[in-house]
């Protein structure tokens, strides 16, 4: 891959629909398909935000192909992400990247993905704005939610997450996210 520093403009311009992210102006490989088990969480996720939305009207979802301009220099690809309707309002080209950072962003980890990686992700989305970063560990079967003012919540499959101030009257039961034994993968 090239060493050329790239604006969020121009990588679209060369790369968009490709499975890259740009990431302080460079390009980096996303990660591989990690299988149907983060696959089918990352869905149950977005189904869940959706719902919610949808019947709210509090803004619009995206899965694993909704790209965030988290600055000039940094496009992520979070597997799930919502933005609030008045933030719709700034697209002024549905077929290209949002160009704002999601108000929540959703990783699912995968085997693949390092601690570092996703510590990486978390602290850009946080410093672009993101309200929240859900990350969804599927093996433990937990939530961990990190807010901006460097504060983290861990909820397990018992728990209930909710949307804060964000999202008021989000309740979604953390055990709903996950397959159950009898219908796992």
């Amino acid at each position: 891959m090239s060493n050329t520093i790239l604006s969020v403009e121009a990588f679209w311009k060369q790369y968009a629909g490709q499975p890259f992210e740009l990431i302080s102006g460079r390009l980096v490989a996303m990660r591989p398909a990690s299988g149907g088990a983060a696959s089918e969480v990352a869905v149950a996720v977005a189904a869940e935000l959706y719902h919610f939305a949808k019947k709210s009207r509090a803004g619009r979802v995206t899965g694993a192909d909704g790209a965030y301009a988290l600055s000039t220099n940094c496009l992520r690809v979070p597997d799930v992400g919502f933005y609030s309707t008045a933030k719709a309002a700034r697209i002024t080209d549905p077929q290209k990247f949002l160009p704002f950072a999601p108000d929540l962003a959703v990783e699912v980890v995968a085997q693949s993905e390092s601690a570092g990686e996703l510590m990486q992700k978390v602290t850009q989305y946080l410093a672009a704005g993101t309200a929240f970063v859900w990350v969804v560990y599927p093996e433990l079967r937990m939530v961990v939610v990190h807010s901006p003012n460097a504060t983290s919540r861990t909820f397990t499959s018992a728990g209930v997450l909710d949307g804060g101030s964000l999202l008021p009257n989000l309740q979604i039961a953390v055990s709903d996210l996950f397959p159950t034994h009898e219908e796992s993968i």
